[in-house]
C-alpha cells in the first residue's frame, strides 16, 4: 500500500492552529487506516481546573480524508486525558485496545447552545477555517466543563448516553404533562408494568398500563387501533427515582453495581426497591424493568414529564434456583445481592423512546385544529389514499373511511396500496395500513357506499367533525345534501382536471352540504377543463385490451404533487370555518425548462 500523505486542505487547516493560546501541537500527521483519516495530537492548556477537568489534557483530533469535509472528532488521550464523561459528550469509555485514544468524543456541533452562543455558531467549511473552528469550540467546551456550565438555564435538557445492549430491541413509552400530573397523585415509587410485542416483531415491546403491587392500574397508556389490539404477553416492574441516575458528571450507569450507588446518592436502594416488586417475576425467566424519572424539557424548568428507561433485569432468584438459600424473600433478596447483582454484572439497557404523540410528530404536526378532530373520508381511491396517508402521518387521530370498491390491479399505479391487497376492499386495507403508520392511529373502515344503511354506521358517520369528499361523483353530491348530519361540520371536496393539471378545492360550513352552490362554482371550471382536453387532440385511457371503458387519465406524480395542496387548503379551512362557501383553483404551471411551480387562479 502506497505511503498516504494528508492533502493541501488538512495541512492548511492543520497550519492555521499554530499559535493558538494554550493549544501544543504533539505529533504531527499519523494515518489511520480503521478510520479512513488522520490523527492529531494536541495538548490544551488552560488557566484553571476542577474535580473533574485537569489544567492540562491531552487529545486526538480524528481528521476524514476528505477534509475539509467529513467528520473532525476531539477524543480525550488515554494517557493525560479525561477520564469521566460529561455532557454533549459520547461515552467515555476506553475505546479499543490498539488505539491511544478513549471513545468519549465531544459533541461540538452547532445545535450545541452552550457552546453556540459564544459566537461560534456556524461552521465553516473552508479548509483554513473549519478545523480551527472545531478546536475554538474544543477548547470553549473545557472551559464549560470546569465551571459545570455544558448545560446552561435555557438550553433543552439532554440526558445522558445510556450504554445500550447490542439486541436490536426496543421499547416505547407514552408520556406527556397530562400523565406527569396523574403520576404526581400516586404514592406508589414501584410496581408492575404490562408490555405489548409490536405485531409480529418480537424485539419491539410498547407500555401498555402501569399497575401497582397488588394488580390495581394506576396509568393505562393511550395507543392507536394497531397497537391495541396486541397481546399482552410480558410482565415487568416499574421503579421511580426521584432523578435521572448518573454518576458525576454525567455518565450512565454501566454495571448493577453503579446503579446503585448512582441511586443511593437519591437515597434509594435500588436493590431493596426491585425486591419489593420482583415476587411475579420470579419465574425463572428475564423479564423488563423500567426505571422512570422526572425530567424537564429545557434546562432549569420544573420537570413536566416521566421518561423511562429500559433494561432487561436478570433471572431473579426463585424457588428452583436458589439451593443454598431460603425461599423466602429475605433469601431471595441475599442471593440476589450475591450472585445475580454482582458488582461488575453489566445492564443490558434497552432502547427506549417516547411514542407520545407530541413527540413522535416533532418533524411535522399538522395544527390541532386539525388533529383533534374526527375526520370521515368519503373515497379510499388515488387521492383519498394519498391525502388520508398525509392525514395520518400528519397527526391525525382519528380517521374513518368509508367506500365499497374493491382495489384492482390497475389502480396500483396510482394507489398507495400494494400487488397484495388486490380484490380487496380499498377501505379495509388502507385502513390496516394507516394504524401501522402511527402508534396512535385510530383508523376505522366502512366497506359500503355512502350514505350506510346500517344505523350504527350512520352514527359513526355523523360523528365526524370534517367530512372530506374525494369520490369526483356528481351523484355523491345529493347523498352529502340530503344526509341528516345533526350539527355543524366542515364539508371538503377535493377533485382533479384533467391529467391531474388542476386541483378544485371546495369547502363550506354547516349541518348540511350546499350541493347546488358547490355546482354552480365549479361546473364553469370543468366544463373549460373539458373542452381543452378534447381541443387537444388526446384520447381518454381505456381499462385495457378489448375494454372500451374509458378512465380519468392522470399520473401518479401529479396527483401527489397536487394532493398536498388539498391539506394546505384543508388546514386553512379548518381554522377559519369559513361562513360563506369557497372554491380555490390550483393548477401546475409549466414553462419551457419544465415544471415551474403551482399557482392558485381561482379566487
Amino acid at each position: 500500500m502506497p505511503e498516504m500523505k494528508p492533502s493541501e486542505a488538512v495541512r492548511t487547516g492543520r497550519r492555521l492552529l499554530e499559535g493558538m493560546s494554550g493549544v501544543e501541537l504533539f505529533r504531527d500527521f499519523q494515518w489511520v487506516e480503521d478510520i479512513n483519516g488522520w490523527q492529531l495530537h494536541y495538548r490544551i492548556t488552560l488557566e484553571d481546573s476542577s474535580e473533574f477537568v485537569p489544567r492540562t489534557t491531552d487529545w486526538y483530533v480524528l481528521i476524514e480524508e476528505s477534509y475539509p469535509w467529513g467528520y473532525i472528532r476531539f477524543h480525550p488521550a488515554k494517557k493525560d486525558g479525561l477520564i469521566h464523561t460529561f455532557p454533549h459528550q459520547w461515552y467515555n469509555s476506553e475505546g479499543k485496545e490498539e488505539f491511544p485514544f478513549r471513545a468519549g468524543f465531544l459533541c461540538l456541533d452547532t445545535s450545541i447552545h452552550a457552546i453556540g452562543r459564544h459566537g461560534y455558531d456556524r461552521e465553516p467549511y473552508t479548509a483554513h477555517e473549519r478545523l480551527r473552528w472545531h478546536m475554538e469550540r474544543a477548547v470553549e467546551w473545557l472551559h464549560d466543563a470546569i465551571q459545570n456550565k455544558l448545560m446552561r438555564p435555557g438550553d433543552p435538557y439532554e440526558l445522558p448516553q445510556f450504554f445500550h445492549y447490542p439486541a436490536m430491541q426496543m421499547v416505547g413509552f407514552s408520556e406527556d404533562a397530562t400523565s406527569f400530573s396523574k403520576w404526581a397523585s400516586i404514592p406508589e415509587d414501584c410496581g408492575l408494568v404490562k408490555f405489548s410485542q409490536c405485531g409480529e416483531d418480537p424485539d419491539i415491546y410498547v407500555v401498555r398500563s402501569f399497575q401497582s403491587l397488588q394488580g390495581a392500574e394506576l396509568i393505562r397508556s393511550s395507543w392507536g387501533s394497531a397497537i391495541s389490539l396486541f397481546k399482552e404477553p410480558m410482565l415487568g416492574i416499574w421503579i421511580r427515582l426521584p432523578s435521572v441516575p448518573v454518576l458525576p458528571p454525567w455518565q450512565a450507569p454501566l454495571t448493577w453495581a453503579e446503579l446503585n450507588t448512582a441511586c443511593l446518592q437519591q437515597g434509594v436502594s435500588i436493590f431493596d426497591r426491585i425486591n419489593s416488586c420482583a415476587e411475579p417475576v420470579r419465574d425463572g425467566q428475564q423479564h423488563l424493568a423500567l426505571f422512570g424519572f422526572p425530567i424537564p424539557r429545557i434546562v432549569d424548568e420544573s420537570p413536566s414529564q416521566i421518561y423511562w428507561k429500559a433494561a432487561l433485569l436478570p433471572v431473579l432468584s426463585w424457588k428452583k434456583n436458589s439451593t443454598g438459600f431460603r425461599t423466602t424473600q429475605g433469601g431471595y433478596l441475599e442471593r440476589d445481592r450475591t450472585q445475580v447483582f454482582v458488582s461488575d454484572q453489566p445492564i443490558l439497557w434497552l432502547t427506549t423512546e417516547n411514542w407520545h404523540q407530541k413527540e413522535i410528530s416533532t418533524r411535522g404536526r399538522l395544527p390541532d385544529v386539525m388533529t383533534s378532530k374526527h375526520v370521515l373520508l368519503i373515497g379510499a381511491g388515488a387521492v383519498g389514499s394519498v391525502l388520508a396517508e398525509m392525514l395520518v402521518r400528519g397527526g391525525v387521530e382519528r380517521l374513518t373511511i368509508i367506500d365499497e370498491d374493491l382495489l384492482e390491479e390497475g389502480n396500483l399505479v396510482r394507489h398507495t396500496l400494494h400487488m397484495g391487497d388486490t380484490k380487496r376492499p380499498k377501505a379495509q386495507a388502507l385502513m390496516e395500513r394507516l394504524n401501522f403508520v402511527s402508534p396512535h392511529a385510530k383508523v376505522e373502515a366502512i366497506v359500503k357506499n355512502f350514505p350506510p344503511d346500517d344505523s350504527e354506521d350512520a352514527e359513526r358517520v355523523r360523528s365526524a367533525d370534517i367530512v372530506i369528499d374525494t369520490t369526483a361523483n356528481d351523484g355523491l353530491l345529493h347523498h352529502l345534501h340530503a344526509f341528516p348530519w345533526g350539527g355543524l361540520k366542515l364539508f371538503c371536496s377535493f377533485s382533479f382536471g384533467m391529467k391531474a393539471q388542476k386541483l378544485y378545492c371546495y369547502a363550506a360550513s354547516g349541518d348540511t352540504f350546499p350541493m347546488e352552490d358547490y355546482r354552480n362554482q365549479i361546473n364553469p371550471h370543468i366544463a373549460a377543463d373539458k373542452d381543452a382536453f378534447e381541443r387537444s387532440g388526446e384520447e381518454m385511457p381505456m381499462e385495457g385490451t378489448g375494454c372500451w371503458h374509458r378512465l380519468f387519465p392522470a399520473r401518479i406524480d401529479d396527483i401527489w404533487l397536487l394532493t398536498p395542496v388539498a391539506v394546505k387548503f384543508l388546514e386553512q379551512m379548518a381554522a377559519l370555518s369559513p361562513a360563506k362557501p369557497v372554491l380555490s383553483v390550483y393548477e401546475q404551471v409549466n414553462g419551457s425548462n419544465g415544471l415551474e411551480g403551482i399557482r392558485r387562479t381561482c379566487p
